[in-house]
């Protein structure tokens, strides 16, 4: 008898996976590892594309809106970098979501230069719309995976995204992801 450890989110999928998965089967999903990718992106963006058509930008305005909640990125030269995106896309962007009185831009006190984005009560409540839409579609795609092996994919989904982001210097582009596939609202 064996006494296995599972010491991370992981490791207990891992272990869910071996009961369910015949190894072969596992190791040979590399073959479709683009594709898997693709369809997944593809069919997200298609589940969130009719809540995000009002927003200036699509989907690339709601990114812009999570970063501005998450407090990462809190100025436009930051968003921009964060986004892969030039900063006059960025410029655009806000423009927008400001005329929707979604989002406020205010002088950066620690550069005079700069501006602080930040976002409004309204865009607060849209925000929090769209992303219970987004979780609901994200929800959807997943739901032929139990709930640790959902949780264990996002987390490595990030985690790989993040590695390459800081390897590459990018920072994570998930926009030009969107533009590279020729997907962009």
């Amino acid at each position: 008898m064996y006494t296995i450890v599972l010491e991370s989110g992981y490791d207990l999928c891992m272990a869910e996976m071996h009961k369910t998965a015949p190894l072969e089967e596992i190791s040979r999903g590399t073959q479709d590892f683009g594709w898997a990718l693709g369809t997944l992106l593809r069919e997200y963006l298609r589940g969130i594309e009719h809540v995000v058509q009002d927003l200036p930008g699509g989907p690339r305005a709601y990114q812009v809106m999570t970063i501005v909640a998450g407090g990462t990125c809190q100025n436009q030269a930051a968003i921009a970098e964060r986004l892969g995106i030039d900063r006059t896309i960025t410029t655009h962007l806000l423009d927008g979501l400001e005329a929707q009185n979604l989002i406020t831009r205010t002088p950066d006190p620690l550069d005079r230069r700069g501006r602080r984005v930040a976002l409004t009560a309204q865009g607060v409540e849209k925000l929090a719309m769209l992303t219970n839409h987004a979780e609901s579609v994200e929800h959807g795609l997943l739901a032929s995976l139990s709930e640790i092996e959902a949780s264990a994919l996002r987390m490595n989904l990030r985690l790989a995204a993040e590695t390459v982001g800081s390897r590459t210097g990018t920072g994570g582009t998930a926009c030009n992801v969107v533009d590279d596939l020729g997907l962009a609202g």
